[in-house]
């Protein structure tokens, strides 16, 4: 259950990092016969064996909130893309969750998790399934796998509505 410490730190290509640092470790030493005890703040230090600078994932997406606008309801669900993007020096492992109002009209096409590579971006496309002539919502969070990654996860919204076919349309 021991944790280091981290400091950042610049890797040799050139990308931000984390680097593992000694680290105080409190002590109890308690007396059997006498059952006293006393805590000792950092009496021990833990030392890395390793502290090489770690990269991690610096990431966003782009471009932000996504609005469908009007879908016949019936037709093929409608896609808009966005993208991810990892502007570090790691690998960026993904997971997103789709809450709110209205989760299950909408959904990332591939799956709800992937990896960006060091460097790079992937695109994805959300795809919009209105089941009903009304205004859905949902929110689409993206959780970075990395507990180092920068940010920790990143939240968008999502809307669009769903309308009836022209010529199912009353006049």
């Amino acid at each position: 259950g021991l944790q280091y410490g981290t400091s950042p730190c610049t890797t040799n290509d050139g990308d931000p990092g984390l680097r593992r640092t000694p680290s105080p470790v409190r002590v109890t030493v308690q007396n059997q016969p006498g059952n006293c005890q006393s805590t000792l703040d950092g009496a021990l230090i833990y030392e890395p064996e390793d502290t090489t600078c770690e990269p991690y994932a610096i990431w966003g997406i782009q471009p932000g909130d996504l609005d469908f606008g009007q879908v016949i309801v019936g037709d093929p669900p409608a896609m808009l893309s966005f993208s991810i993007f990892n502007d570090g020096g790691a690998d960026l492992m993904w997971t997103a969750e789709v809450s709110g109002t209205d989760p299950v009209n909408f959904w990332i096409d591939g799956g709800p998790s992937g990896m960006v590579p060091a460097n790079s971006n992937v695109i994805r496309d959300v795809v919009f399934n209105p089941t009903a002539e009304q205004v859905f919502s949902a929110v689409i969070t993206i959780f970075a796998s990395d507990p180092d990654a920068d940010p920790a996860s990143v939240s968008f919204n999502v809307q669009g509505e769903g309308i009836p076919a022209p010529w199912a349309r009353h006049t």
